[in-house]
């Protein structure tokens, strides 16, 4: 048994992965705190004493994939426990610069804290140091309970450094210092909408459509391109988790994936949502795989992007099959899921049978 259930993060990810006999499970990303009430609900329907994952991803910093984590790991009473988390942090991405440059974030900050008050392991599978890839060599792996391998193409050294650039001092000007893990979760216990119970509205914003006129491939925020992004590997199956990461950096590493490109994908989940910025002609052809994934309800940044949807289809070779997978029926997937497009542009979508929050699960295989 192998599955990647997309629950519904409105903007943003949380990818609920399941695998083996008994069942081991992966948690990638929380989606905004807006959507945390369906990963808690997610989780509320396993038995109490059923509530372990092997793994924690958490891609990167942006809200629409870490609050919903900061709101997970203070509801302690929920029973949920994690073999590893993985999620570079200032302490370990200070470290890893070695030039001086160092890196402020406050959510970033607030992760940290929670993290090092509870005792939990973090990046255990690297002894605690920052997850990257390195200018050579093979790409670092470390296999799960369970027989799940898991592979990291993305950030690179390059990408990390770019940070320091980015967020220096925004934790000194909310008042406090990088590693003050005390005053990091007063100051979180501040933040309402990243508290456990939800006071606030259900959505945060109108649906915003239209389309980019970015470049390809032209991404350039150095929050994406700090994303962890794996290839998890089971069974002889593999799923390319990209979380926002750039295109560059993952054809790149995907070249040195055992066997070079293309790597045989059973799923990939597109980076950024289906952005335009973070696809290219190389990313597609880097892989040899049928079934993408697009999480995003098309809130806030009109996710995914047409030029995005339709610069993978034509990078395909012409005898795939291709299948998407949409985690909601919105404005922004409505036009994929069209019969007659599908039949033109030689496609199959998936997606949940109406304009709920439900999600969609893809089967391995």
């Amino acid at each position: 048994m192998f599955s990647v259930e997309m629950l519904p993060a409105g903007h943003g990810d949380c990818l609920w992965i399941e695998y083996g006999d008994p069942v081991r499970r992966v948690l990638v990303d929380g989606g905004p705190y807006y959507s945390y009430k369906h990963l808690r609900a997610r989780i509320e329907r396993l038995d109490p004493t059923d509530r372990h994952f092997e793994l924690l991803i958490i891609t990167h910093v942006d809200a629409d994939h870490i609050e919903g984590i900061l709101r997970l790991l203070q509801e302690r009473h929920l029973g949920v426990t994690f073999d590893d988390v993985w999620f570079n942090g200032t302490r370990q991405i200070n470290a890893a610069l070695d030039d001086g440059d160092l890196l402020d974030e406050r959510q970033g900050e607030y992760l940290q804290a929670v993290l090092t008050h509870s005792g939990q392991r973090w990046n255990g599978a690297f002894d605690g140091e920052a997850i990257f890839v390195p200018p050579d060599g093979e790409l670092p792996t470390a296999t799960l309970a369970g027989g799940a391998r898991v592979h990291v193409v993305s950030p690179t050294g390059s990408e990390l450094k770019a940070l320091g650039a980015r967020w220096v001092d925004i934790v000194a000007k909310e008042g406090f210092a990088t590693g003050d893990t005390d005053t990091a979760l007063t100051k979180l216990a501040e933040q309402k909408r990243l508290q456990p119970v939800d006071t606030l509205g259900d959505e945060p914003a109108p649906d915003v459509l239209g389309e980019s006129d970015d470049p390809p491939g032209s991404d350039s925020s150095v929050a994406n391109g700090s994303s962890i992004a794996v290839i998890l590997d089971y069974d002889g199956h593999r799923i390319l988790l990209s979380g926002d990461a750039f295109p560059g950096v993952l054809v790149d590493a995907l070249g040195r994936y055992p066997g070079g490109t293309p790597v045989d994908v059973a799923l990939f989940k597109l980076p950024h949502h289906g952005s335009i910025r973070n696809m290219t002609d190389e990313m597609i052809e880097a892989v040899a795989c049928e079934r993408f994934a697009i999480s995003s309800n098309g809130k806030y940044f009109g996710h995914p992007n047409a030029r995005a949807i339709d610069t993978l289809l034509n990078a395909l070779p012409a005898d795939c099959d291709p299948q998407l997978w949409f985690n909601y029926l919105s404005e922004q997937t409505k036009p994929w899921c069209d019969p007659q497009r599908q039949e033109a542009k030689k496609y199959t979508a998936k997606h949940p049978s109406d304009e709920g929050d439900h999600g969609i699960t893809v089967a391995i295989h």
